[in-house]
């Protein structure tokens, strides 16, 4: 396959044989749109024109949100997507942890009926500012590729600028909240740091009893008591009986090829529906917020006590934090080799270079589409670590091809180290 770049102030087109020359070539990507993509189950044969969410808030509302940093919910808020009619919000607020002390902080919202665009068609969205996420590209690569590698719900996203009150607050990935997921799952729960799963903060259905509760904690607590009881097959035998531990292994293929450098908080368990009506209690998982792509590894002490052991030197695991992806480890090697066959099956298929080039293709096609909008561009000066300096055009194409020889450069680590 070919790949045709057709000028936006021109109508000569640039082909390419392949993706890389074109992330390559500058003078033809510079103000470009990528044309004829393969079609992967999320991609399409023409990039959509730009999308705008206009939210309408009281003044009292839009002055606590610019003055203090906090977790809020709005009141009366509206919203209109594109040029349809502005519809009411049941619930809008802001979202967040560290995020929430950002100049342009994430949304959640609600509305009365169903936002359709692109691939999202829900009642409920998140809005996300993407200010920790240098370039706005590690956000929808993460969520692109963990719906590629069926890792967890699928949660769709599209870019969008947003205005408040008439006023642009910037680029925003609009997220749709899985509806197969969050709402039909008994129960959601976020796994928090020191492999610690958050109980008192779980979504549960008012339809559990509490001895219904209490039996689905007492398996979620399975997860973490065979690996403190457990080793190599026996281990993951009881892993396999109670969770989605394939997914999971997939997960932590994605975050070592991407060096994910913080991402043991970023996933949900959630017991799947289906099977809890047949009678068995069994956990997939859902990661989220993968703005921490292409980062060193968290420097916490367990990460950097793991990493330096010998038999750590060469391991194609990218986080020792957590004690269900330590339990990977090359010490275990029932364990580390089960990961190594899911890197092997990854790698050349679903994680292939060809693949993940048509990816940041996808991504830099839509991003550019926005390259235009001055006030999108200035607002970037106000997200993490800019210090007031908005990105230029060059800064975002020089960070396309870097985050591709990231990408490659890990590749060829690992494919080394599982042969």
């Amino acid at each position: 396959m070919s790949y045709s770049i057709f000028s936006i102030t021109g109508n000569r087109a640039c082909t390419y044989l392949n993706l890389r020359e074109i992330l390559l070539q500058e003078t033809c990507m510079k103000k470009a749109l990528f044309i004829g993509l393969a079609p992967l189950m999320f991609a399409t044969q023409v990039m959509a024109a730009t999308n705008t969410i206009q939210l309408t808030v009281n003044q009292q509302d839009l002055a606590h949100y610019r003055d203090k940093p906090e977790k809020y919910e709005f009141t009366g808020a509206q919203l209109q997507l594109n040029n349809n009619p502005a519809v009411a919000l049941e619930e809008m607020e802001t979202r967040g942890q560290g995020s929430i002390a950002y100049k342009r902080r994430n949304f959640g919202l609600k509305t009365e009926q169903k936002i359709q665009v692109g691939r999202i068609d829900s009642k409920k969205i998140n809005l996300l500012s993407m200010s920790a996420d240098p370039g706005y590209i590690s956000t929808r690569l993460g969520l692109m590729t963990a719906e590629l590698l069926q890792i967890g719900a699928a949660q769709p996203t599209e870019y969008v600028e947003v205005f408040i009150n008439g006023k642009t607050n910037g680029l925003y990935s609009m997220v749709a909240k899985p509806k197969a997921t969050l709402d039909s799952s008994p129960y959601v729960v976020r796994r928090g740091y020191k492999s610690r799963l958050i109980t008192e903060e779980a979504e549960i259905s008012k339809k559990l009893s509490p001895a219904q509760v209490k039996e689905i904690e007492a398996a979620l607590a399975t997860i973490y008591g065979s690996i403190a009881t457990k080793s190599g097959q026996a281990l993951f035998s009881s892993l396999k009986q109670v969770m989605d531990i394939d997914a999971y292994m997939r997960w932590m293929v994605m975050n070592s090829l991407y060096t994910n450098g913080d991402f043991p908080d970023e996933i949900f368990f959630y017991v799947d529906a289906e099977m809890y009506k047949q009678g068995r209690i069994f956990f997939r998982v859902m990661p989220w917020d993968f703005d921490d792509l292409f980062k060193e590894m968290h420097g916490v002490l367990t990460n950097k006590t793991e990493a330096a052991k010998p038999e750590n030197k060469e391991s194609i695991l990218y986080s020792y934090e957590d004690k269900l992806d330590r339990s990977f480890s090359p010490a275990n090697a029932y364990m580390y080799e089960q990961l190594k066959a899911t890197a092997r099956q990854l790698l050349p298929n679903q994680l292939s270079t060809h693949n993940t080039d048509q990816l940041l293709a996808q991504i830099r096609a839509e991003l550019y589409e926005y390259a235009g909008h001055n006030g999108i561009v200035a607002m970037t000066a106000q997200d993490s670590g800019r210090k007031g300096v908005a990105y230029t055009a060059k800064e975002i194409s020089d960070l396309f091809i870097k985050r591709r020889q990231q990408i490659e450069s890990r590749r060829a680590y690992l494919l080394e180290r599982i042969k």
